[in-house]
């Protein structure tokens, strides 16, 4: 009985190619699903139609017949972001944002009135309230600051 040893030969060879173009067809397509998701949490131009509006929360300073109400707060429109309050506000305008979670955002801007350099906020929302935290290059703070109001 004489065998067909090319025969053999060509069927694994055939099979050996099948199994590494599959693998290398899987993880090529692989690569190209990851890609895509990375770029979902890219900076988009404005600010998020959600948050845009005013903010704020009555506060009081001074004592005795010198305490007096001031409001505090954040106002956003579609391409500024202001925080005010007592002192001096602060202000960015070329806002662009990214999300980072289902209520958090990340903003990004100019701050026009004093410095003139990118600075970032991040902002936590949810249901009519506003939290946010400032992220300067000199000025980091590990807490959100208090809620603010709509």
């Amino acid at each position: 009985m004489v065998k067909n040893y090319s025969y053999l030969k060509g069927q694994l060879l055939m099979e050996k190619i099948t199994k590494y173009a599959l693998t290398f067809v899987s993880a090529f397509s692989i690569m190209a699903v990851s890609q895509t998701q990375s770029k979902a949490a890219s900076w988009h131009y404005g600010t998020p139609k959600i948050l845009r509006g005013t903010y704020n929360r009555t506060m009081h300073a001074g004592s005795g017949k010198y305490r007096f109400k001031f409001k505090q707060g954040v106002q956003m429109t579609r391409r500024t972001y202001t925080a005010f309050g007592l002192g001096d506000p602060f202000s960015m305008n070329r806002v662009s944002y990214k999300r980072y979670g289902r209520y958090t955002y990340l903003l990004r801007g100019v701050e026009y009135v004093y410095s003139h350099k990118w600075n970032y906020v991040k902002l936590r929302a949810t249901h009519y309230k506003l939290k946010e935290r400032i992220i300067t290059p000199h000025y980091a703070e590990k807490h959100f600051s208090k809620v603010y109001y709509r």
